[in-house]
């Protein structure tokens, strides 16, 4: 492209090719068209690979990045993390979703308006609701709110973050200074989103966009189920070593060890660094 991107799409797909086309489709129909596409197959076994060569010779926009040793969900997102150009604001995309036609220039426009009320060259990710629908494309549920166990919130983000992600990845941008930030995702991070979503809480900001901007697809084959079970520290972990509450407390702690790392190398100044060292030794 002549023209630096405004928005930079990264999709991660691993054998996806039942609803991929339409997800390329949903694409290629934005109304906002200074976008690039960066994709990563993850090892497929069906034909992904095959429509991603496809439609990238249809639209110079869409380019495909090397696939290699499978990363699974969340090494897949660091890759295209990594590899996204410095000039754009990142986009996570889903292989099964829609992109309502206007997607990309409503969030665009929304994180625009968020940013000026704080500092521009600060981390930030804008997130959304999601509108829920099934395998055929019909509707499940308008929001996505009533269906999860978290939702966004701007009472101490970082706090409840430590403990319970709000973010989902595919309703999910952010920018230049975040993704430096937080790439590459390191291998204690419980999935991509939540990161990101740690990382923006500690040292810039997280805006919430209550409009549902994604067709969410929900389907036998989701690798990220909607559960609407009680939060973790609402259950009491037992003292055995096969306990799930309790690996599910120590998959945290070795997150926020992480953070901790990646703040203390990177950014420490951070004002939200000593609090950090203190949770994670208390």
């Amino acid at each position: 492209m002549s023209d630096p991107p405004s928005a930079v799409i990264l999709l991660a797909t691993r054998n996806g090719e039942r609803f991929l086309p339409a997800q390329l489709e949903s694409i290629l129909a934005q109304s906002h068209e200074n976008w690039r596409l960066l994709a990563r197959d993850d090892d497929s076994s069906d034909r992904t690979p095959q429509v991603l060569k496809e439609f990238a010779a249809r639209d110079r926009r869409i380019e495909i990045l090397p696939g290699g040793q499978r990363q699974g969900s969340t090494g897949n997102f660091s890759q295209l993390l990594s590899a996204a150009p410095e000039t754009g604001l990142c986009f996570f995309c889903d292989q099964d979703d829609l992109w309502p036609n206007d997607r990309l220039e409503r969030m665009l426009a929304a994180f625009k308006s968020q940013i000026r009320k704080t500092a521009p060259a600060a981390p930030a990710l804008l997130h959304t609701d999601l509108r829920l629908i099934d395998s055929t494309g019909a509707e499940i549920a308008p929001s996505m709110r009533p269906r999860v166990a978290a939702s966004h919130t701007d009472d101490d983000p970082l706090g409840f973050l430590l403990a319970q992600n709000f973010v989902t990845g595919c309703s999910a941008m952010l920018n230049e200074p975040l993704r430096r930030l937080a790439s590459p995702i390191p291998t204690e991070a419980i999935n991509h989103d939540w990161w990101l979503a740690l990382i923006a809480a500690a040292t810039g900001h997280i805006h919430y966009l209550a409009d549902a901007l994604t067709d969410h697809r929900r389907h036998d084959a989701n690798s990220n189920p909607i559960s609407r079970s009680p939060r973790w520290r609402d259950r009491l972990p037992s003292k055995a070593s096969d306990n799930p509450a309790r690996r599910r407390l120590l998959r945290r702690l070795k997150q926020s060890d992480a953070l901790e790392l990646r703040l203390a190398e990177r950014a420490p100044e951070c004002p939200a660094l000593p609090r950090l060292r203190a949770w994670n030794r208390a």
